[in-house]
């Protein structure tokens, strides 16, 4: 909840209340970031380039957690699994597919 913003007047409205908002910070992820997506637990946002760096962000403190170099050419979109224990990363350029273990960020599959 954000608190509400005091007009250039000085004086909040009589109906002015707390509200929810986008707020948003700029990290440096890498070039063309395009797929990402966002743990089970809310913790990590994971997101790709095209070369194949996933970007591992911890969402509270708003800082890089961790950054993968997984050799995937062209990876174009990242995925949670429902239970939230791996993430799916697809290729555009090659068309494979690719398991990591959102814990361990370890390799676990890969269909080409």
């Amino acid at each position: 909840m954000l608190a509400p913003v005091v007009p250039p007047t000085g004086k909040l409205p009589p109906n002015a209340k707390p509200h929810w908002d986008w707020v948003q910070t700029l990290l440096p992820a890498g070039k063309g970031v395009e797929g990402f997506d966002v743990s089970k637990n809310e913790e990590e946002l994971w997101a790709v380039t095209p070369e194949g760096v996933v970007t591992i962000v911890d969402i509270e403190h708003k800082i890089i957690k961790d950054t993968l170099h997984t050799g995937i050419k062209g990876a174009h979109r990242l995925l949670f699994t429902p239970d939230g224990n791996e993430v799916v990363i697809v290729s555009v350029a090659t068309g494979a597919v690719v398991k990591y273990n959102a814990t361990t960020k370890k390799r676990v599959k890969e269909v080409v």
